[in-house]
């Protein structure tokens, strides 16, 4: 791969706060360049990756700032994107703000940063714990002489993302599995479109280095384990794609024996993300009537309906409505669940139900007195919207099979595992 020329960070003028090169492939007046051809033209900022001149730039911008990687070879734009990604968030680590007084003031520390997240313009080091061990500059006193005490500054490159030293009266891991399910229903009832963005989220609160285990409940892992003679439970595997796992995963088992072996950072992490397409059932759906009682008077009728098991319990329910922008009064009334107010400054009527459970049909009735306004002008319907939380449930049926932790040498590890399931609304709409 081709190798990052010069890294740069330029204030909202244009004038470089720190650049830091790389290759000499590249000249000095890189970040005027960027100035003319990017921050003094609009319509350039459009997209983050510009060629201009032989030269291409990545960036990203954050409060006003621009974090610019260069390079005048074909450079993978992701990967230049991953390293400002993770150049932030070692600024972030290191800076209680982040401005551009701050990186004018600490500009050392910032050249210190990028000399040891990348060699040569290939990248290096990029986690925060193992940059942290090795760059002190600007680390409190108290913590310098705990790291010192602790033994943390010493070899990088077995674990660098867990610290040794790391003690806790009481060993516990918690795994959240959350499901973003976002679905566009037709004005007609017809599902359109239905996918779920999943996420394993961990808390690590373990002594130690440990080492944990974790067998998934999709259809790959279920067939191979079953086909070695591992007992794993008799249930349907889940199709899923797209999935990206933590660099704490050893791949090779994961590869081979379809395991998540890793040593876990110690608090909270992501250990994996997923997508499964082609949702079938739906938690909500809505069934709207829209009557024109009159050129000034309009009813709608809602009814929500569920396709779930009726026993499950969705919290925090909120349904907004939009209505005819010419609305001058509005009332509601709901046989059911929940509380209807119409919100005259969004244009919309929220309908909110604290907890419901799934079996449960309601129904609403807004009654919209309109202005009186010109026939030819058409109301363009906007989505309904629906956002929820369903606690202890999985829609795509994904779930962990089985879960151990061991010591590193191989003996009895004792931690208290605690998984947990949950499904929000992502983006979901039901057009009427």
């Amino acid at each position: 791969k081709m190798p990052i020329s010069a890294i740069f960070i330029s204030n909202r003028r244009g004038d470089p706060i720190v650049i830091k090169f790389y290759k000499s492939d590249i000249g000095t007046h890189i970040s005027d360049l960027f100035r003319m051809r990017v921050i003094l033209s609009p319509e350039n900022q459009k997209s983050p990756v510009i060629t201009t001149e032989k030269t291409n730039f990545v960036y990203t911008k954050l409060k006003g700032i621009y974090y610019v990687a260069a390079s005048t070879g074909n450079v993978d734009v992701i990967l230049c994107l991953e390293i400002l990604y993770k150049l932030l968030d070692a600024l972030n680590c290191y800076f209680k703000k982040l401005d551009e007084n701050s990186l004018y003031l600490n500009f050392p520390l910032v050249l210190e940063i990028l000399d040891e997240m990348l060699d040569d313009g290939i990248p290096q080091i990029t986690d925060i714990h193992a940059l942290t061990n090795i760059i002190t500059f600007g680390i409190p006193r108290k913590e310098k002489k705990k790291r010192k005490e602790q033994n943390v500054i010493e070899e990088i490159g077995s674990i660098p993302w867990r610290a040794s030293g790391i003690k806790y009266k009481k060993n516990e891991i918690y795994v959240d599995v959350i499901e973003s399910l976002s679905y566009i229903v037709s004005a007609q009832g017809d599902l359109i479109s239905a996918h779920v963005n999943g996420i394993m989220r961990l808390k690590s609160n373990l002594s130690g280095v440990p080492i944990c285990r974790i067998v998934l409940n999709d259809e790959v892992s279920l067939q191979f384990h079953r086909s070695m003679g591992i007992d794993v439970p008799e249930t349907e595997g889940v199709e899923i794609e797209d999935v990206t796992i933590h660099q704490a995963v050893n791949l090779n088992y994961y590869t081979t024996d379809r395991i998540l072996r890793f040593v876990p950072p110690d608090g909270t992490f992501n250990l994996m993300t997923y997508r499964k397409n082609n949702i079938e059932h739906l938690p909500f759906n809505i069934i709207t009537n829209v009557l024109e009682v009159s050129p000034m008077k309009t009813e709608i009728h809602l009814e929500l309906f569920t396709d779930c098991n009726p026993n499950t319990v969705a919290e925090k329910v909120n349904i907004t409505i939009p209505v005819h922008p010419s609305t001058a009064n509005c009332k509601t009334s709901v046989k059911g669940f929940g509380k209807a107010k119409y919100k005259p400054d969004i244009g919309c009527v929220l309908w909110k139900i604290k907890r419901m459970f799934l079996g449960d049909n309601h129904k609403l009735v807004i009654y919209v007195e309109m202005l009186p306004m010109n026939n030819d002008e058409r109301w363009v319907r906007t989505p309904i919207s629906i956002d929820f939380i369903i606690p202890g449930e999985s829609t795509t049926g994904f779930s962990v099979a089985s879960f151990s932790v061991e010591a590193r040498d191989g003996s009895k590890y004792k931690a208290q595992k605690w998984i947990k399931y949950r499904t929000k609304a992502g983006s979901v709409q039901v057009r009427y």
